[in-house]
């Protein structure tokens, strides 16, 4: 026994640093039994700079045993001038109101000790009654986390000023309309905003956030329009927001975006993604916009979740430094997902290499758009001048059985090509496939088409040749078409 003693002395003579390190990894239930362990642990539990309060419990004398507790825990440490780090509470206060008190001089306490991380919820089941949250929280120096569940927020006037907060996140609060527009305004150094549940204000205007890196905002059913001016941020998530009116266009930095549940106008739509020249991450995912018949799309790779429209037309263009074998595969499968909603598609290249998959790409992949039957592919330079046999190869595999495509060239003669495709039965599996296509998913277009039509424009020089190529001489007639030379 005495042996024992002795080696819970010597843990007890460690530094008090070293034993809030040890306590960070208990639950706070048992950090808080080690005070009686002995007079080192004591000390170092009255000077521990987290205290996590949680209590869901139907008792009210439970309720006010724990309030007591950590009302005076806290008073001791604001009369002590020690500070806190971290101060979370939760509690179910549904037909308890009167327990509020104890709440509004605990949090008046953590003041008091320059809390740094902030996290209150109070839990409400059935309940009308709200939280006030005291004014004096939203006027704290020290604060560079705050989240805040539960509560009714009030405007507290130009006291209101949070100058070293860092994250917001606001869940099931009540707040009349330009509350948390000023609150947020109030915030200068804000890099992380987080909106969910809330109620009481149907705008939100989010302006001279110039360090804010990521917004979100869902499930706030009340809100009828939500403008976003933050010229730094990088990630954007709206959710849930099915009649709201949304304006990010001035994000001219955003490089991720996620829409899940928005109903938009289609002219909306294309205007805001216009207006993103850095985005580069795209979800979108049971989108309204019962309108849209048209999408047009300029940058690096993105990401569809789920979108159900119905496009007539859609205008893709993508680039990238980097386009290696799993760029590509990235590639094949986001034009995978343009087949289900869209029949005429233009894609745009700005040498053309997106039509030159990788042959690596596809032995493993099966062709992504079989059922395009009009495909437009536009080049815009020409310093790298890929053969048109080789481009009309690549997009004929990236869809399978075009009727027609166009080959337009945007520089110097301005060239365009026209090919219309007539095809001939496919050969079944007791036939055979030829050898050049036994490695690939589906057959080469050389062995599947039997006639082809090509009208070549050069709009500058006001010249049209036509052709017509058949059967076997058809590849080889295509590998010798060239642009226009003098």
């Amino acid at each position: 026994m005495e042996r024992r003693i002795d080696k819970l002395d010597l843990i007890s003579s460690l530094p008090e640093p070293l034993l809030h390190h040890i306590m960070s990894f208990l639950p706070f239930e048992e950090a808080v039994q080690t005070s009686i362990l002995s007079k080192g642990w004591k000390q170092a539990w009255d000077t521990y700079p987290s205290l996590e309060f949680t209590d869901v419990c139907y008792n009210i004398s439970r309720k006010k045993e724990t309030l007591r507790y950590m009302e005076q825990m806290l008073l001791k440490r604001c009369r002590e001038k020690i500070s806190l780090k971290k101060f979370s509470f939760r509690m179910e206060l549904s037909n308890y109101p009167e327990l509020a008190s104890y709440i509004d001089r605990s949090l008046s306490y953590a003041v008091g000790c320059n809390v740094k991380e902030l996290k209150l919820e109070i839990v409400y089941w059935g309940s009308v009654w709200w939280f006030k949250l005291p004014q004096s929280v939203l006027c704290v120096r020290s604060i560079t986390v705050l989240e805040l569940g539960g509560c009714k927020l009030e405007f507290g006037g130009s006291s209101m000023k949070l100058p070293s907060l860092r994250r917001l996140l606001l869940k099931q609060v009540k707040a009349e309309d330009r509350v948390i527009d000023n609150l947020v305004a109030r915030c200068p150094l804000i890099e992380y905003l987080r909106i969910d549940e809330c109620e009481g204000f149907k705008s939100l205007e989010l302006f001279t956030l110039s360090r804010v890196d990521k917004i979100k905002v869902c499930n706030n059913y009340e809100l009828e329009r939500l403008d976003v001016n933050a010229v730094n941020v990088h990630s954007v998530s709206i959710v849930g927001s099915t009649s709201c009116e949304i304006n990010i266009a001035p994000c001219k930095s955003l490089k991720r975006l996620k829409l899940d549940m928005v109903s938009i106008r289609d002219d909306r739509f294309y205007y805001q993604i216009s207006e993103l020249p850095l985005l580069e991450y795209l979800s979108i995912s049971r989108l309204e916009t019962p309108n849209l018949n048209t999408f047009e799309y300029v940058g690096n790779i993105v990401t569809f979740t789920s979108i159900d429209i119905s496009l007539s037309k859609a205008d893709l263009y993508f680039c990238s430094e980097s386009m290696d074998s799993d760029w590509f595969i990235a590639y094949i499968d986001l034009l995978a997902k343009f087949h289900q909603f869209s029949r005429v598609l233009t894609l745009q290249s700005y040498f053309g290499e997106t039509a030159i998959v990788p042959a690596e790409v596809r032995e493993i992949l099966r062709s992504p758009l079989p059922g395009i039957g009009h495909l437009k592919f536009i080049v815009h330079e020409e310093d790298v001048d890929f053969p048109i046999a080789e481009i009309v190869d690549g997009l004929l595999w990236i869809s399978s059985h075009l009727e027609t495509l166009s080959l337009e060239y945007k520089s110097h003669y301005c060239d365009k090509f026209s090919f219309q495709f007539s095809y001939k039965n496919q050969i079944t599996d007791q036939g055979g496939y030829p050898p050049c296509c036994k490695s690939l998913p589906i057959l080469c277009w050389q062995d599947c088409i039997k006639k082809v039509e090509v009208e070549h424009i050069i709009s500058k020089k006001n010249k049209v040749k036509r052709y017509s190529f058949e059967d076997e001489e058809i590849w080889e007639n295509i590998n010798g078409l060239c642009r226009y030379k003098k």
